[in-house]
C-alpha cells in the first residue's frame, strides 16, 4: 500500500492524521508545530548545493541553445542568442532551478525505500499555472499552490499516485489602509517623472541610464547638468489584455524539443516535456505587446551605452530594447542587492555573461568587474558627473 506524503503546507493536500510523511519543514506553517516524520532538506548540505548549482548551470547552457532556436522559429526572427539570454532572464534560470529543487526533494523521498507514494496536489488551468512575465513568476514560485502543482506533476512523472484537487478561488485582497498614502506617493512620482522626462522629449542621447540606485533629486540634477547621458523614467508595462493559451503552438514547440529524446523518465526528459507548457505569456502569445511597448524608449535606434541596475531584470520592454541593441551597444550593470557575499549567485553570473562592465561595490573576481562603490551612499558626498567619464 502506498504511503501518503504531504508536499506543502496547504491542509487540503494533507490526509489528516493519516499523513505518513512530510516532504520538508515548509509543510508546517506554524513554528510550534512538531516536525514529525519530516524529510531532511537535501540542500542543507552546502557542498551538495554548490555541486547542484554547477549542474543546473550546465543544464541551463544546453537548454538555452535549443530554446532560443525554437523561439526564433515560431516568432520568425533571427535574434542573437544574447537577445534571448537577456529577454528570458530571470525566468528561465529561476524556473529550471525551482523544478530541479522540487525534483531532488522527491528523489530524496524515494530513497526512503518505499516504492510507491501517494499525494494530493492542486490542479491548475493554463491561465493559473503560466505567469504573464518574469516578475509574475517570482511571486508564483514561492506560492504553495504552484509548488503543490509542480510536486504533483513530478510525482506523476515518477509513477507515483497523485489525487488532483481543485481549490476554491481565493478572495481578492482588501484595499490597503495606506491607500491614501499611496496616492500621495504616486502624485510625487508623477511630478518627478515629468521633470525627469522634460528634456528627453526634445533630445535623444547616445548614453541611456535606466533604473539605477540613486536618489531622485540626484537623477534630475544629473539629467539637466550632465549632457553626456540621458536618465529615462520607468516605462509603462506592456498591455497584455486578454490572453488565449495557444495549446497547438506550445505542443509543437514541445515536440521540437523532445523529438530525439530517449524514453527515460529522468529530470532532463521531464524538463523537455514541461518547459514550454510553463513559458510566460509575454514570450509567446503576447510577445508583440512587449515589442510595441519597447518602441517608446528612445529616439536613437542604437545607443552607444546602456547603464542600469534593475531594468534588465523584470522590465520586459526594456529587456527587449537591450537585447536588440546588445551587439552594438555597451551594457553597464550596477549591483541590485545582496551580491559579493556568497559562494555563488545565479543573478550575478548572468549579469557578467551579458554585460560589458559590472560596477561592483568593492569585490573583484572577474575581468568585467570594476570597483565603483555604492552610488546611493556616495551621492550625498560626491558628484560623480563632474568629469563625465565615470561610465563612458
Amino acid at each position: 500500500m502506498a504511503k501518503f506524503v504531504a508536499t506543502t503546507s496547504l491542509p487540503q493536500t494533507w490526509n489528516g492524521r493519516k499523513t505518513d510523511y512530510f516532504l520538508g519543514t515548509w509543510c508546517f506553517p506554524h513554528k510550534g508545530m512538531p516536525k514529525k516524520n519530516c524529510a531532511l532538506y537535501p540542500w542543507d548540505d552546502r557542498d551538495r548545493m554548490f555541486n547542484d548549482y554547477k549542474k543546473i548551470k550546465k543544464l541551463l547552457s544546453a537548454f538555452e541553445k535549443k530554446i532560443f532556436r525554437i523561439l526564433n522559429q515560431v516568432h520568425k526572427k533571427n535574434y542573437h542568442k544574447k537577445y534571448w539570454k537577456i529577454q528570458l532572464y530571470p525566468w528561465l534560470g529561476y524556473f529550471i532551478s525551482m523544478i530541479y529543487h522540487n525534483w531532488i526533494c522527491i528523489k530524496s523521498l524515494e530513497s526512503k525505500g518505499k516504492k510507491y507514494w501517494h499525494t494530493k496536489a492542486v490542479f491548475l488551468s493554463p491561465a493559473q499555472m503560466i505567469p504573464q512575465d518574469s516578475l509574475a513568476f517570482t511571486k508564483m514560485f514561492t506560492d504553495d499552490v504552484w509548488n503543490s502543482h509542480i510536486f504533483g506533476q513530478i510525482m506523476e512523472w515518477r509513477n507515483h499516485k497523485v489525487s488532483w484537487i481543485i481549490l476554491k478561488k481565493r478572495k481578492d485582497e482588501q484595499e490597503s489602509a495606506t491607500a491614501k498614502l499611496n496616492k500621495v506617493n504616486n502624485l510625487i512620482k508623477s511630478i518627478y517623472f515629468y521633470f525627469l522626462d522634460l528634456k528627453n522629449r526634445f533630445f535623444a542621447y547616445e548614453n541611456l541610464v535606466y533604473k539605477i540606485y540613486l536618489p531622485k533629486w540626484q537623477q534630475i540634477k544629473w539629467n539637466y547638468i550632465q549632457n553626456k547621458f540621458q536618465i529615462i523614467s520607468p516605462l509603462s508595462p506592456p498591455i497584455y489584455g486578454n490572453i488565449l493559451f495557444n495549446t497547438k503552438l506550445r505542443k509543437y514547440m514541445t515536440l521540437c524539443l523532445t523529438k530525439n529524446q530517449q524514453k527515460k523518465r529522468n529530470f532532463q526528459s521531464f524538463l523537455n516535456n514541461k518547459i514550454f507548457q510553463y513559458l510566460p505569456f509575454c514570450y509567446l502569445e503576447k510577445f508583440q505587446a512587449v515589442q510595441k511597448a519597447a518602441e517608446k524608449i528612445n529616439k536613437l535606434s542604437t545607443p552607444r551605452s546602456i547603464t542600469t541596475s534593475v531594468g534588465h531584470i523584470f522590465d520586459e520592454a526594456f529587456k527587449h530594447f537591450i537585447g536588440k541593441n546588445i551587439q552594438k551597444t555597451k551594457l553597464f550593470i550596477l549591483p541590485h542587492g545582496g551580491f559579493g557575499t556568497s559562494r555563488f549567485d545565479y543573478d550575478e553570473d548572468h549579469d557578467l555573461s551579458v554585460c560589458t562592465k559590472y560596477f561592483s561595490w568593492g569585490w573583484k573576481f572577474h575581468s568585467k568587474h570594476f570597483i565603483l562603490g555604492t552610488l546611493k551612499l556616495s551621492a550625498a558626498s560626491c558628484d560623480l558627473v563632474k568629469t563625465g567619464n565615470c561610465f563612458f
